[in-house]
């Protein structure tokens, strides 16, 4: 047993006895001879650590997924060598090689949201990133953010920023190019340093005005620190574009779901998960060892170390980072994890499943179960990104002590803290919706069933419809409208509604260009409805125009849309109730409120339920009930066991429906953008649409199942607001002048 003393350190531990005696048989000394051999190896690389921060740093591997999102080359000469011998290829390509197994095969992004956990060494790699980009090139131009001057000098900020200037220039003091004058009581004078190759570094703090600090320059790369304020933050793109520069925001998202967390939150998927081990899904208790990356043997190694008397150095480190290199290697690395981690973590589909935050999946470890967690995000557009640092990826901040704190608090909390996670505190309605359990694929939706149409008009936008099959007991919405499909006229409306950060997230969203109104009449929604509902009527005038299938709009030689005249529409047979169609919708139900409100025309007074009837379209009024009763049908037509499947279904080409399923929390009353397609969906709950179509039997109708077909078989529609719907049909518009 050696009796060489160790100092403790938290990345190299002390050796146990069989360490030492497996390097005394390597080295062909005695173990006593081998213990100080390995205590001398051991302090060098800690002195070359604390002394030599630029070309020796500790880089967790999650730091290197932060460089390959940014395409950004500046790594310590070692980490590069090794990184391009263990993938055996060149940096840039194992860059490409990470871009595409995260997600990003479009190329590399130009900002990066670092959200990390207490001391979980985000300021860390944002000193050594701005030294690096300074002393890669000659004038380079950085800039570094925080809250307040003395804030950022009492955290550490101007002390870690110092430390990863390269050793030789820290003494540059006041040259002809360089400045760099640093006292550890005040940071940097002037808030500010130059180094030899003319590149420079300013600080800057959201104290300040951000209409004047906020302006007026530029930069290669922007590194905001801590929560920035929106009124710096809508500034910061404008200040890298010139010179194609790169924006790094790193914080805890203590101050909760802010506008800026929103901005890359609101529509980011995730792309990449971890094990939450402090985030138990069965009952048990967390696995706190697994939560710092050690074995149950090592966790307790260290917690016996520091609980002696006097304290001795662990023979375990203090935590172990995630080796995100296997990520894109085929076999483990040879700097990976211990066997007893590597059983602990398993691996599995669940680590890269494309899905939203709130939809995190389950991770199942031999018998238990913990939450997934996650490690990187595609925002919207692809340009933007999300990088989560967990707490066990800097055993500097002695993780061991946050992770027994978090022990036993709500979950929010946790997830916060160690895991960097941050949500809308209100949950979505329909909060058992799945895409992976309730969206399907057009060719899945059954051909046979029952077909509604759910109308929900409003003034100032466009009128919202879905399409619903009920087959037996199931329902499928298998088209809306507007759609991600092409419009004549318009093209692809986009998005009904989009992801807000008002009131911290707790919102319904906000109305996007789905919602804008087109200025269509009631002629033009006819027309499209006959159009998408395959109308005999449509087809014939269609091919009259030009059209060579029935999907087909006619267009102008000048490949503008045409549009029937109301004249032509005239001849078209609503094929509501059994005509003939590409598929025959049943019943057409709109919102009984809208659709009764008064409006003037040309001729006197009218409503949308009667213009709509006026020219042909057969519409009734659906029963609306209360919302709180149709929602309800429909959070039980959403649940499912293990046992039992859903009894509703949502075609995965309707967007904007599970946008809504996803988003509506019913906290924006009627000026809720999510609102319109879940009154839609709820209508066809509150009116009673049910299966009653016939079953084609020997490959044809019985004459008993047409009359059946075409005749009194619509679902039954509340007398008070359906009473007389098809003497309605047959007769004229009723005006009141």
């Amino acid at each position: 047993m050696s009796v060489v003393k160790y100092e403790a350190h938290p990345l190299y531990p002390a050796p146990s006895a069989e360490m030492i005696e497996a390097m005394a048989e390597n080295w062909g000394i005695d173990a006593l001879a081998a213990a100080d051999r390995y205590r001398r190896l051991r302090a060098d690389m800690i002195a070359q650590e604390q002394g030599d921060g630029f070309n020796f740093p500790y880089v967790p591997r999650i730091w290197t997924v932060v460089w390959c999102l940014l395409d950004w080359p500046h790594w310590p000469k070692a980490l590069r060598e090794h990184a391009e011998k263990t993938a055996g290829c060149d940096l840039w390509t194992f860059m490409r090689r990470m871009r595409e197994a995260l997600g990003f095969p479009d190329g590399p992004v130009n900002t990066v949201w670092v959200s990390g956990a207490n001391r979980a060494g985000k300021t860390e790699m944002v000193a050594y990133m701005a030294n690096a980009t300074m002393a890669a090139a000659r004038e380079k131009q950085v800039y570094v953010l925080s809250t307040t001057e003395g804030d950022s000098v009492q955290a550490g900020l101007h002390s870690k920023l110092f430390r990863y200037i390269p050793r030789e220039w820290r003494t540059t003091g006041k040259g002809e190019t360089g400045y760099i004058s640093y006292k550890q009581k005040n940071g940097f004078a002037g808030n500010s340093y130059v180094l030899p190759n003319g590149s420079s570094l300013v600080l800057k703090y959201y104290s300040q005005e951000a209409e004047e600090a906020g302006e007026g320059w530029e930069a290669d790369a922007v590194f905001p620190d801590e929560s920035i304020p929106g009124d710096w933050w809508r500034r910061l793109p404008a200040r890298v574009s010139s010179r194609n520069g790169f924006i790094v925001l790193t914080n805890t998202p203590q101050t909760g779901y802010t506008d800026v967390v929103h901005e890359f939150m609101g529509e980011c998927e995730i792309t990449r998960w971890a094990a939450g081990y402090m985030l138990p899904k069965d009952g048990g208790a967390p696995w706190r060892h697994a939560a710092l990356g050690l074995s149950e043997a090592e966790h307790a190694e260290l917690v016996d170390a520091h609980a002696a008397r006097p304290e001795r150095a662990p023979r375990a480190p203090e935590s172990r980072s995630e080796d995100c290199w296997e990520w894109i290697t085929a076999s483990k690395l040879a700097s990976s994890a211990t066997p007893a981690e590597a059983a602990a973590t398993p691996a599995g589909e669940w680590t890269t499943a494309r899905r939203r935050l709130e939809h995190a999946p389950a991770v199942q470890v031999g018998s238990r179960l913990f939450e997934a967690v996650p490690r990187v995000g595609r925002c919207a557009g692809g340009r933007r990104a999300v990088v989560w640092f967990h707490s066990a990826d800097n055993p500097f901040g002695y993780p061991r002590n946050l992770v027994s704190e978090m022990a036993g608090l709500d979950t929010e909390r946790i997830r916060c803290r160690l895991y960097g996670v941050v949500t809308p505190s209100q949950k979505s309605i329909f909060a058992r919706f799945k895409r992976d359990v309730h969206v399907v694929k057009a060719e899945a939706i059954p051909k046979q069933g029952t077909r509604y149409l759910l109308m929900d008009p409003a003034p100032g936008r466009n009128m919202f419809m879905l399409w619903i099959l009920v087959s037996g007991k199931k329902r499928y919405v298998y088209r809306e409208f507007p759609g991600n499909y092409l419009l004549p006229d318009v093209g692809n409306p986009g998005p009904w509604a989009k992801t807000s950060g008002k009131k911290n997230g707790d919102n319904d969203g906000a109305r996007a260009d789905g919602a804008q109104s087109f200025g269509w009449g009631v002629a033009r929604y006819k027309a499209v409805i006959a159009w998408l509902e395959g109308w005999v009527g449509w087809k014939l005038w269609a091919e009259r125009h030009g059209s060579g299938d029935a999907k087909t709009w006619p267009r102008t030689n000048l490949g503008e849309p045409i549009w029937p005249t109301t004249e032509e529409m005239d001849a078209w047979e609503d094929p509501a109730g059994g005509g003939d169609a590409a598929e025959p919708v049943h019943q057409r139900l709109m919102d009984p409120r809208g659709g009764g409100a008064v409006h003037l025309d040309t001729e006197g007074v009218s409503t949308p339920l009667g213009d709509f009837n006026a020219l042909g379209v057969a519409v009734d009024a659906a029963f609306s009930g209360t919302v709180t009763s149709g929602v309800e049908a429909m959070i039980s037509a959403l649940d499912y066991t293990a046992e039992k499947e859903p009894d509703m279904y949502v075609c995965e080409d309707c967007t904007n429906l599970i946008y809504a399923l996803e988003n509506w929390k019913n906290l924006d009353g009627e000026a809720s953008a999510t609102k319109d397609p879940v009154d839609c969906c709820r209508y066809s709950f509150s009116s009673d649409c049910r299966d009653v179509a016939p079953r084609r039997v020997g490959g044809g109708w019985g004459e008993s199942e047409r009359r059946r077909h075409a005749g009194e078989t619509r679902a039954p529609v509340r007398a008070a607001e359906g009473a007389n719907q098809d003497a309605r049909r047959r007769r004229p518009r009723v005006r009141v002048c």
